[in-house]
């Protein structure tokens, strides 16, 4: 018993010693129940989403509880996190990829929000850049240029971009892979860096480095609503492209791309990751917490 009226049903008997192990199929109130572990910052294990189906733990997470930093859950996709990983440089995420990904996930919301994404030139970087990404779970996790680099690649071809000798340069561009040997740098301006013709996708732009991409045609229909909602040139929710993303998003919320889509049009996102407003100010708080919970399940561990 947890709370009052509120019992686990143990899924199977390889779960039946996990405390946080709750059945999918269960005729309890699942949502109830992880919004209540949530709120006792109860640690999570991983057989407990597991147990509920990943779908359903996100669902059940997207219950308004008190906005307290969710100690050992990814501050992007909310799947549990590894002790032992957590207090590298992609501390409170599960990965750099996840890390990546909630920076466009926020930079999307603002600029729908704020009018950035009614000029043609942004709304261009959105759908070209931040959607594709998003839409095929891609992230860009290379490392940073040192300035040094950077400076060198765009005062070649006395500061103008490659590509046509006119516009100043003011983006490095990897012209094969992820190379940063200078050989495979280049500088062009924002307007070329993003119409340049894509070839095969990097392995190192996929999660883990794998080379698997989300293909799925829930997310490239989703794709294509973006296009059509950013083409538009219009502001949030005043134009029908917006209502028909928003009711192919609710259709698609069981599927990543679709959470995400969620992520970004509601007003109050689930994911404190995904709050541009208020992120830059509670990422030092999350950071502390997430370090002293690894720090206490490694102890615990030991």
């Amino acid at each position: 018993m947890v709370g009052a009226g509120i019992t686990f049903h143990w899924s199977s008997q390889r779960n039946r010693n996990h405390p946080l192990a709750v059945s999918g199929t269960s005729r309890w109130d699942t949502n109830k129940v992880v919004a209540l572990i949530l709120r006792s910052h109860t640690a999570v294990l991983a057989d407990s989403v597991e147990a509920l189906g990943s779908v359903a733990w996100k669902k059940a997470c997207s219950v308004p509880v008190e906005r307290e930093c969710r100690g050992g859950l990814c501050a992007s996709c909310l799947e549990p996190l590894d002790p032992i990983e957590d207090g590298k440089r992609h501390v409170g995420f599960c990965s750099e990829h996840c890390r990546k990904q909630a920076e466009k996930i926020r930079y999307v919301r603002q600029a729908i929000r704020d009018g950035r994404s009614t000029d043609p030139l942004t709304a261009l970087v959105i759908s070209s850049n931040m959607i594709t990404f998003l839409a095929f779970d891609l992230a860009y996790t290379r490392s940073r240029l040192s300035n040094e680099l950077r400076q060198e690649v765009l005062t070649q071809n006395d500061d103008r971009r490659v590509s046509c000798n006119k516009q100043p340069a003011t983006e490095v561009d990897h012209i094969d892979g992820g190379s940063i040997e200078l050989s495979n740098l280049r500088g062009l301006c924002r307007r070329c860096h993003v119409l340049k013709a894509r070839g095969e996708i990097p392995d190192d732009l996929t999660r883990d480095g794998t080379g698997t991409i989300d293909t799925s045609e829930q997310s490239q229909e989703l794709r294509q609503l973006w296009r059509l909602v950013l083409r538009s040139r219009q502001p949030l929710d005043e134009a029908p492209e917006w209502r028909d993303l928003r009711e192919r998003a609710t259709e698609y919320a069981d599927t990543r791309f679709g959470w995400i889509t969620q992520q970004i049009l509601c007003d109050q996102p689930v994911c404190q990751a995904h709050d541009g407003i208020h992120w830059r100010t509670e990422w030092p708080r999350y950071r502390r917490a997430c370090r002293e919970w690894a720090k206490e399940r490694a102890a615990a561990g030991s």
